[in-house]
């Protein structure tokens, strides 16, 4: 298929980024790239939406991501998931079968599913602060994506949604559902819940919305980018983080933060060489001062420094080694 035919049936079909973000996925598949990832290591805790699709979808995921190869001129395609995947892996081997396709095995760590962590995995380079994989030549695809492409080419538009309902349920599990069904039906699905007052965190346990009223939870549906709904009893340290009122934040962060940095140096895009300075921002909001605009960019004015640096050009010079723990040819 050529590129603009597989743009169009991609566009045609209503497909976004499947991993939580939503970016309309014809406008990403349009660039030309050196490098494409399809993304399978599931960031977040507790869902298994995207190891579903590796077990069950992996002829249509190795079928749309060949055609993505093939729009992006990209010389080099990698299929990403955690090594702990072993099933996965061994029916993503099979599907490949002889296609010029890569699996890079990574290891159990969070949020090996990031992004901007995942494109520094496979590839060594590391997209400039506030930056996206395409300015180092790579495009990066969800696994779930994938699948909904490779219906796009059949004709089909994107009507279901795959979603994990986990936690206080009686039968945790896997759900497909028309887009627009309430999350109380998904839940319903899963044998309700086990506690008798449940709070609802819609997506997963680190980065998702939290729902502690029955009522609001009533009116909530299944969208493109849902990718989980879990089930906890009311006062969960999960529910308390989520609804600690703001003036007692700022006590909890004067009283025990000790501008160790330890936040900014175990920050995640810290590692890749972004320098957030999160304490920054902690003591500024511990001391009660105002997050005024003028304290966020002091406390980023390192990350636009480098950022200007970075950006001058975006050559993103030759394709360096694959990852190397558990690759595979």
């Amino acid at each position: 298929m050529d590129k603009q035919a597989f743009i169009a049936a991609v566009k045609a079909a209503g497909i976004v980024g499947e991993g939580g973000a939503g970016f309309p996925a014809h406008v990403k598949y349009a660039a030309d790239a050196d490098t494409v990832i399809a993304n399978g290591c599931e960031c977040e805790p507790l869902l298994h939406t995207d190891q579903h699709h590796m077990l069950h979808h992996a002829n249509e995921i190795v079928r749309a991501f060949s055609e993505l190869m093939q729009a992006t001129g990209a010389k080099r395609g990698v299929i990403a998931l955690k090594k702990k995947y072993k099933e996965a892996t061994k029916i993503l081997t099979d599907a490949i079968g002889n296609r010029p396709i890569e699996l890079a095995l990574l290891p159990n760590f969070y949020p090996a599913g990031d992004e901007q962590t995942l494109v520094r995995e496979v590839t060594g380079r590391s997209v400039p602060p506030l930056g996206l994989p395409l300015m180092v030549g790579a495009v990066v695809a969800n696994v779930g994506t994938l699948v909904s492409v490779a219906h796009a080419l059949d004709g089909k538009p994107v009507t279901h949604k795959f979603l994990t309902v986990t936690g206080e349920v009686k039968k945790p599990g896997i759900v497909c559902v028309p887009i627009g069904t309430p999350l109380s039906a998904c839940l319903e699905a899963a044998g309700g819940p086990t506690v008798s007052d449940p709070v609802f965190v819609l997506g997963g346990p680190m980065m998702g919305r939290m729902v502690d009223n029955a009522d609001a939870f009533a009116k909530e549906v299944v969208t493109k980018t849902s990718g989980g709904l879990i089930i906890l009893p009311r006062g969960h340290y999960l529910h308390r983080n989520a609804t600690t009122p703001l003036n007692f934040m700022r006590r909890r962060a004067a009283s025990a933060c000790i501008q160790c940095r330890s936040c900014s140096e175990l920050c995640p895009r810290h590692l890749l060489g972004h320098p957030f300075e999160t304490h920054r921002v902690m003591r500024a909001f511990g001391s009660n001062a105002e997050l005024t605009a003028e304290v966020g960019r002091q406390a980023r004015a390192p990350l636009l420094r480098l950022r200007r640096v970075r950006t001058r050009g975006l050559s993103h010079g030759p394709v360096p080694p694959p990852h190397q723990p558990g690759h595979q040819e």
